[in-house]
């Protein structure tokens, strides 16, 4: 009986855990999504790009996959990436910039 108990017990310990994990991971997600959605939110084509990747930043994109990433004949993307708990969880806002303005933006969604 005794060893019944304790193995119930360890069962019961680690689906709590699983739960919490999943609870948390689900909250965590959601508030990627809500940042990502105020930051594309706050800006609207036409708008100078000066500042763009500190105040994502400032508004909780992570800090190495926030970028500018250089194209041809002066085109160039902004990609600010807001992620979860889970490694492919991330909520990405990418703008298309031509002539240090944003021209586009796009929302998508890395699962």
């Amino acid at each position: 009986m005794r060893l019944k108990s304790k193995i119930l017990k360890s069962m019961l310990t680690i689906a709590l855990m699983f739960i919490a994990l999943i609870v948390y991971g689900s909250y965590d997600s959601r508030k990627a999504h809500e940042m990502e959605r105020q930051f594309c939110a706050s800006v609207s084509a036409g708008m100078p790009i000066a500042g763009l990747q500190e105040k994502a930043i400032a508004m909780g994109a992570d800090k190495r996959m926030t970028k500018f990433y250089e194209g041809e004949k002066h085109e160039s993307t902004f990609m600010a990436v807001f992620h979860g708990i889970f490694i492919f969880d991330r909520y990405i806002c990418e703008f298309s910039i031509t002539t240090d303005k944003v021209n586009a933006i796009k929302n998508s969604h890395l699962d």
